[in-house]
């Protein structure tokens, strides 16, 4: 085994587009360590989402299905979750690499979820790490039936155990991106 190819993953090449297996983590080191361009946008898209509370204090890592527990997924954000503070710390460090280059524009992050509670988690991290929230076009309105079988489970037990909500300024009600850029994911949300 070479163990210097362990430690280190292959440098990018400059390219438009690259494919690469890493940790995001990995990832975006490399990034830092070798490309000496602006960073501009970095999209966290579904992540797979750690396991939730319930109101009967159980856990459950499915969007839809409170009974559901796959044990190769996160337990919560803090064990295995793909964003930590030390991603997303590398991230706004990356976006502001080269600022100047940009000015008067600074780089973004977008961060999306289709479980609202993994999305706020991540939103609370982010703004830890010095990032704020940009305004949104139209702001993401608060459902305040429960019980509404328009919301998924995992987001209905979100509510009841008192989580935060994502609604309000910096939550978007409709999709960011253009209609050919969004993913498999965002598609089958709306």
């Amino acid at each position: 085994l070479d163990t210097e190819k362990e430690q280190h993953p292959p440098r990018i090449r400059q390219r438009r587009l690259a494919f690469g297996v890493w940790s995001a983590q990995d990832l975006l080191d490399q990034i830092h360590r070798s490309y000496p361009g602006p960073v501009i946008l970095i999209m966290l898209q579904f992540p797979t989402p750690f396991a939730s509370t319930t109101h009967n204090n159980t856990t459950s890592t499915s969007c839809d299905d409170v009974n559901a527990r796959n044990s190769q997924l996160p337990v919560d954000q803090e064990s295995g979750f793909m964003v930590t503070s030390s991603l997303l710390e590398t991230a706004r460090i990356l976006l502001q690499k080269k600022r100047q280059a940009l000015a008067p524009c600074s780089g973004g992050i977008l961060l999306q979820s289709n479980c609202e509670d993994v999305a706020v988690t991540m939103r609370q991290m982010a703004e830890q790490v010095g990032f704020s929230c940009m305004t949104t076009p139209q702001s993401k309105k608060e459902d305040t039936n429960v019980t509404s079988l328009a919301l998924p489970q995992r987001t209905r037990n979100w509510i009841v155990v008192g989580g935060q909500r994502a609604i309000g300024p910096g939550w978007s009600a409709e999709p960011l991106l253009a209609k050919h850029g969004r993913t498999e994911t965002e598609v089958a949300c709306k």
